[in-house]
């Protein structure tokens, strides 16, 4: 589905389509919208975690990301290395903690 915020009015249209699943972020697990809502309706937006009783996922180690730099294919670790690459850490330990253990098949596009 994307994204769905239940207070919002304008995305109230999402509800309607069917199978409609947000996906957990903690344990990147997708759970039917129905049971999601009816988590929300209870305890409010701010739920921790929709599949509570799955487990965590795994960490997506850093040096496992690729990157797109400059037209080559290059480890994430290696990127750092470049003299000319001017990034922290900080933003790929945010995007692995965002993205999941999905981020390790995926090609991350880098200036």
């Amino acid at each position: 589905m994307g994204f769905y915020i239940h207070s919002c009015q304008k995305m109230c249209y999402k509800k309607r389509f069917r199978p409609s699943d947000l996906l957990c972020d903690r344990s990147f697990t997708w759970v039917p919208l129905d049971r999601c809502l009816e988590m929300m309706e209870k305890h409010g937006e701010r739920i921790e975690a929709f599949a509570p009783d799955a487990p965590i996922a795994e960490k997506c180690p850093l040096v496992s990301i690729k990157c797109l730099y400059k037209m080559n294919v290059l480890p994430y670790r290696i990127l750092l290395t470049l003299p000319d690459f001017k990034e922290t850490e900080t933003f790929m330990e945010e995007y692995a903690r965002i993205v999941g253990p999905v981020a390790r098949e995926m090609l991350l596009y880098r200036k």
